[in-house]
């Protein structure tokens, strides 16, 4: 007797493909799940805000000088700059940071490391603060006369506060003399009183460059 025995290829194969494709829907759906699961707890967390905390620049190791108005000599001062003097350096307490154009006295310069220090006049205070400042983008310094003309009589320079009309203009004396900064050193003493206006406001965590540097009194007689 003869046995007929008919195995049904093409039922099996097309019941393991439905089977493949089942899990690979399934697999992707899961995966579809979790990326949607992640790209929102992603976005939550970008949206929430966040607290920026300000930290403030640290005062510089500085000194600090006063005139004698005797003598006119400018001598360190060892009073407690943090507990005494407001200095120019101090963005708190409602004081408002170095402008664009300063004064004070000469303290000495490094022609070949372009830095001039400068004992800047304190806007709360007598005090004088040594600060350093960039030479790179001069090559000449100003003589001015020791006073100005007014209807009133002539005006000590050094009592006047320099203002300007925009970033872009200029101090300046129709009596002014130019000299090449080389030549600094032949003029200037630690008695020497300077107007210095700055590319930009005084900033402790930039170079701070030199716009115009005036020397009073130093005029050709």
């Amino acid at each position: 007797m003869e046995n007929n025995f008919t195995v049904d290829i093409n039922n099996n194969s097309n019941k393991e493909d439905k089977k493949s494709i089942i899990f690979f829907v399934i697999s992707l759906v899961f995966f579809i799940l979790i990326l949607g699961v992640y790209v929102f707890f992603f976005l939550q967390r970008s949206n929430t805000p966040k607290t920026v905390e300000f930290i403030e620049e640290p005062r510089p190791d500085t000194e600090f000088f006063a005139l004698n108005p005797e003598t006119e000599e400018v001598v360190k001062t060892e009073e407690d700059p943090v507990d005494q003097v407001i200095t120019d350096l101090d963005f708190n307490d409602g004081f408002r940071p170095l402008g664009l154009v300063l004064k004070g006295y000469f303290d000495s310069i490094d022609l070949d490391q372009n830095i001039l220090k400068f004992k800047n006049q304190l806007l709360k205070s007598k005090t004088l603060q040594l600060i350093d400042f960039n030479t790179t983008k001069i090559s000449d310094f100003y003589c001015w006369p020791t006073e100005l003309p007014s209807s009133n009589g002539p005006i000590d320079i050094k009592t006047v506060d320099m203002g300007l009309s925009s970033k872009d203009a200029i101090i300046y004396n129709p009596e002014e003399e130019v000299h090449n900064l080389s030549e600094i050193n032949e003029y200037a003493t630690d008695k020497t009183f300077v107007f210095m206006q700055l590319e930009d406001e005084y900033d402790i965590a930039q170079t701070n460059y030199i716009k115009k540097l005036i020397l009073v009194g130093c005029l050709a007689e």
